[in-house]
């Protein structure tokens, strides 16, 4: 703990990031590590196979962000702080334990991919960088950063890239290959423009001495990697306090600024895009007096662009990373309409507002919870007629007008009940643009071909 809080606060300058002392007594200790390793490297051995750790897993801190609830005693650290932190924590082990393959998994981003590869890692992987705006789109620039670097030495082969990337090559033939001509020519192609060190050795040299060489080579590049890792300003804290810029606005359920940040930094898929019409008009609600539904003035109800956000919450474990790099406030999982993939999931969370949407041949149908009154609307698209209830009064819609053309009330309607027909808006819109088989999401995934056009149109 002792080294982790030197790192932490005097080199990293995280003076705010606070370890507990309990979270690193229960934890696995060095060397019950160290005993583990040679006893399953031992048992590997003995069946043929081989025995390797991964580094490392996040970081266990108190909690002392506003973000998290003050209920949750702990959060867990990750990237730049974690990167410097975990190849702290390779180079010790691997002076412990030389011959243990490592894979690595530790604040991985692509301007340090190709450093993790020098040092032998595999597999090399990575999540945090991913949560940040572009996703997995982030991904092609790790290979061609590796890619420019291979060039700049003039290596082809990932192994003799690990040979000749930190400068550590000459050394490790020494150490790996037996003075001679072996050795002479394996040092001539290193310094060459077009080294070919596989080659050498696959024409000279003895079974395993190629991956003895690039192991060897891993193993002195390490205190070189780590050192440079350590001194770069770029993973200390001045240098990754920077919030994300929020613009004072908050996300309702329909219109943001439609940056689309919160579709790729999801880590679940579980933000979405669809189409919806841009609206703006005046409505009536309905409101149950003296034995009959009569309209009185609701609103006006806008959406003023086309393009929206929803969340499938099936994927959704609430993880807040969307409205981390959201410029608007509330969280597009929460404010955003929250799609449930059946009606069973829709119906277990009474407590909280969503939507259940399906299609049957002509028929589509909607479930909502606003603002925790429940409501359904099913829409016949041959008929252009929308049904659209609360359990206690009905309406029957004009669908593509948005327009009511009769109101009924049920056996349970008391007086002053009323209807929010802004409801029936926002479910009109809702249905219309998630189920659209033009624009796959995955509320219409289950339902392919489009939709019957309503009776006397053509396409156009």
């Amino acid at each position: 703990r002792e080294a982790v809080d030197a790192l932490l606060h005097d080199v990293l300058g995280y003076g705010e990031v606070r370890t507990r002392p309990r979270d690193f007594e229960k934890d696995l200790q060095w060397g019950q590590a160290l005993e583990i390793t040679d006893r399953l490297s031992e048992l590997a051995r003995s069946r043929g196979r081989t025995f390797q750790v991964k580094l490392s897993n996040t970081l266990v801190v108190e909690n002392h962000r506003p973000f998290f609830p003050a209920s949750e005693a702990v959060m867990y650290l990750s990237g730049e702080p974690l990167h410097v932190i975990t190849l702290n924590l390779v180079e010790k082990y691997r002076r412990a334990c030389p011959a243990v393959p490592i894979s690595f998994s530790a604040g991985v981003d692509a301007r340090n991919f190709p450093e993790c590869v020098a040092l032998g890692f595999t597999p090399i992987t990575t999540c945090t960088d991913l949560l940040r705006p572009g996703g997995y789109g982030r991904l092609p620039k790790y290979l061609d950063n590796l890619e420019e670097r291979m060039r700049a030495l003039g290596v082809r082969q990932i192994g003799d890239y690990v040979v000749k990337a930190a400068g550590q090559g000459e050394e490790a033939i020494r150490r790996a290959v037996p003075p001679g001509p072996l050795q002479a020519a394996l040092a001539e192609t290193l310094r060459s423009d077009a080294v070919d060190l596989a080659g050498v050795v696959a024409r000279s040299g003895p079974p395993g001495l190629y991956d003895e060489l690039v192991r060897v080579a891993a193993l002195l590049n390490t205190p070189v990697v780590v050192e440079r890792a350590t001194r770069d300003p770029r993973y200390r804290a001045e240098a990754n306090r920077k919030p994300p810029r929020k613009v004072g606005s908050r996300l309702a359920l329909f219109d943001c600024i439609n940056c689309d940040k919160c579709v790729p930094v999801c880590p679940n898929d579980a933000n979405f895009v669809y189409e919806t019409g841009v609206l703006r008009t005046e409505y009536q609600s309905y409101r149950y007096e003296k034995g009959a539904v009569k309209a009185f003035p609701g609103g006006v109800f806008a959406v003023t662009k086309a393009h929206q956000i929803a969340n499938f919450q099936d994927f959704c474990n609430e993880c807040g990373n969307c409205d981390t790099f959201c410029p608007e406030d509330g969280g597009p999982y929460i404010e955003k309409p929250r799609f449930f993939g059946s009606l069973q999931a829709w119906r277990s969370l009474a407590g909280r507002d969503g939507f259940f949407a399906e299609r049957a041949e002509s028929i589509d149908a909607i479930w909502a919870r606003i603002r925790g009154v429940e409501y359904h609307l099913e829409v016949d698209r041959r008929l252009d007629r929308g049904l659209f209830t609360d359990g206690v009064l009905q309406l029957e819609v004009r669908h593509s007008e948005r327009r009511v053309v009769g109101a009924f009330a049920g056996s349970r309607a008391r007086e002053g009940h009323v209807i929010d027909f802004s409801a029936y808006l926002n479910m009109a819109l809702a249905v219309d643009g998630v189920l659209d088989p033009l624009k796959a999401n995955p509320v219409n995934a289950p339902y392919p071909g489009p939709f019957p056009l309503p009776s006397g149109e053509r396409p156009g």
